[in-house]
């Protein structure tokens, strides 16, 4: 009798360590998917803020388009007309 006795403990003690060994790999695979997820964030958010300084660009870039255009408009005239800009100047 003695001897089934410690036979159940070993194996009862096995099996605990099995369930052991269950939630210690259970638990590395939530800390995994918790970085997984949290490292995801920061990519979403660090998407976000490229998107919104590639928006500030395309304005910035639209300006000076505008700036350009209108700067040529001006050498233009001056060019077909020198006089025009002088009259109109002063």
């Amino acid at each position: 009798m003695n001897g089934q006795v410690i036979k159940f403990q070993e194996v009862a003690c096995t099996l605990w360590d099995v369930v052991a060994q269950f939630k210690k790999r259970a638990n590395d695979a939530q800390a995994d998917l918790l970085g997984a997820i949290q490292l995801r964030n920061e990519m979403f958010k660090e998407k976000e803020a490229l998107l919104n300084e590639k928006e500030y660009w395309a304005r910035e870039r639209a300006v000076l388009i505008r700036e350009e255009e209108e700067f040529q408009r001006v050498q233009h005239e001056g060019k077909v007309c020198p006089n025009c800009l002088q009259h109109s100047a002063g």
